[in-house]
């Protein structure tokens, strides 16, 4: 009787011990599978900077950059009224309208669409904003304004440098410079390229001149 115990017992713990192996290899080549997926992960990865940094740049631009701003008024534009829903913003002497992402001044009793100073904040974002990932910091951009977030809202910064925009307020300029065309903007440059970024694969890419 003791000797079938005895055996069973044996039995138990050698099964015990082939499960556990088992186990364990499954296990290590599970957790192989799992960096091999990690390894090509960060090929693709480098694989499209490098394709981002090398990006084809328009010498001539096609002059459409504001076609998603078409139903806005131009910038720089002088308009006889605003829209009663704008909302009054103030920063430092400076008061401006705000209204669907477009600021506006009053100059001799007319209304001006202007860029604000930066610095100015805001307490909602515009509808159709673009989210910009830079650098590790992260934009908000509409209608050629550039926001960051802030404690208390959305505070407007200077263009950064490097920033890829899907459109330009129509009231830009085309300079040509070097043989290069690209857009100036309230003396923001921006040059014409070819992204896998945007939908229809054309951006615009702040530079300093």
């Amino acid at each position: 009787m003791k000797t079938t115990s005895i055996n069973k017992r044996l039995g138990l713990v050698l099964g015990l011990l082939v499960s556990i192996i088992i186990l364990s290899g499954l296990l290590t080549k599970v957790k192989a599978q799992h960096v091999s997926v990690l390894h090509v992960s960060k090929a693709e990865s480098k694989h499209l900077a490098h394709k981002r940094a090398q990006r084809k740049v328009y010498r001539k631009v096609k002059r459409r950059a504001h076609l998603r701003y078409a139903h806005l008024p131009k910038y720089r534009a002088t308009v006889n009224r605003i829209p009663k829903s704008a909302v009054v913003v103030r920063y430092k002497a400076h008061t401006y309208y705000f209204h669907e992402g477009v600021f506006y001044r009053l100059n001799n009793k007319r209304y001006v669409v202007i860029r604000p100073v930066a610095g100015l904040r805001i307490s909602l974002l515009p509808k159709g904003y673009k989210a910009i990932s830079l650098k590790s910091s992260k934009y908000y951009y509409y209608y050629g304004n550039f926001y960051k977030d802030v404690k208390d809202g959305y505070e407007v910064v200077e263009a950064p440098e490097g920033a890829m925009v899907d459109a330009l307020p129509n009231g830009y300029k085309v300079k040509e410079i070097d043989g290069m065309e690209y857009y100036e903007l309230d003396g923001v440059y921006y040059q014409e390229v070819e992204t896998d970024e945007l939908p229809d694969g054309v951006g615009y890419q702040v530079i300093k001149l």
